[in-house]
């Protein structure tokens, strides 16, 4: 299936004739990839033997919502943060969303062909499913909708809260990028272990994939606005924070720094040389590492939220 971060060509000049991609940028992109890609998820979903009898889906991209909705399916929507509450925006940015003609004509052709309006109970990177929608949190870290949207579009809707995804034992999928046994491998533990044989503290800092993939190159825009992180790329903000970093521990012989950078090529561009007692890698086992760790640092994503808590670690969240 198509990333719906970047609309192709083809989607550009039907959804945004005579205007650049630019002007539909993740996340608002999801909407008119997701008209344009429907009518083949609808017609394999349709071919499947023996017949789908449930649509579990991701509520960030309309496209499981819609084809439950046509076949008239039951759905389960997977929340892997803390609830809709997290992901709320201003109103003018909802609109700006909304608003944008892509969107807007996205939008229509999915109501012209699927008669289902998916405004109707939802918003850019929120379509939850009537029937259930399943949060892997505890009830006591739920984040119900908060924002007047939300309350009016979302609040008749059922969350569950199943527990967070941590554990050791299952089978994981560690990163989009390399395999968990990959990752292990590539990770100087000696040095990790060696570190904490000394009676050094072990810190880890990571930014998460969101700054390092996707926004790596441009700004977070209004995505971002509740945090103050509108006008900043994530390579800005992540060199911010490893710069912040170098200063503060460049002369603690007692710690021992492992610094996620993320896959880009310029990723060490315009950053001064690490100090000795950093690790910087591209990528890590994130929850192999945690368990060496004494302090983590991090920009507060739900699966580092709950690993963290999970093991009794300190937490330092940025921004």
């Amino acid at each position: 299936m198509q990333r719906p971060h970047d609309l192709t060509d083809d989607q550009a000049a039907k959804y945004l004739p005579g205007r650049p991609k630019t002007d539909c940028l993740f996340p608002a992109s999801t909407v008119p990839v997701a008209a344009s890609i429907l009518p083949g998820l609808i017609a394999d979903l349709e071919s499947l033997q023996p017949k789908a009898a449930l649509i579990a889906y991701d509520p960030f991209l309309p496209q499981g919502f819609v084809a439950a909705q046509h076949l008239k399916l039951p759905s389960v929507s997977l929340l892997s943060y803390t609830g809709p509450g997290v992901v709320s925006c201003k109103p003018s940015v909802t609109l700006q969303w909304e608003t944008n003609p892509a969107v807007q004509m996205g939008a229509q052709e999915i109501r012209e062909c699927y008669n289902i309006d998916i405004f109707e109970q939802g918003t850019v990177g929120e379509f939850y499913s009537p029937d259930r929608n399943t949060v892997t949190t505890f009830e006591r870290l739920f984040a119900p909708p908060v924002s007047e949207v939300q309350k009016k579009r979302l609040g008749h809707l059922s969350f569950r809260c199943i527990g967070p995804m941590f554990t050791s034992d299952a089978e994981r999928i560690s990163h989009a990028w390399a395999s968990d046994e990959q990752l292990a491998k590539e990770l100087p533990w000696q040095a990790i272990d060696q570190a904490r044989d000394q009676s050094k503290r072990v810190v880890y800092v990571s930014m998460g994939t969101v700054a390092t993939s996707s926004f790596w190159a441009r700004k977070f825009g209004p995505v971002a606005e509740e945090s103050g992180l509108q006008d900043f790329s994530g390579k800005e903000f992540v060199h911010f924070v490893l710069k912040a970093a170098f200063e503060a521990f460049e002369h603690e012989d007692d710690i021992l720094v492992v610094a996620t950078i993320g896959p880009q090529a310029d990723a060490l561009n315009e950053l001064p040389s690490p100090p000795q007692n950093f690790i910087l890698q591209e990528v890590v086992p994130q929850l192999q590492l945690l368990r060496k760790c004494d302090v983590f640092v991090t920009h507060g994503g739900a699966n580092s939220i709950h690993e963290a808590l999970g093991l009794g670690l300190p937490l330092v969240v940025v921004p």
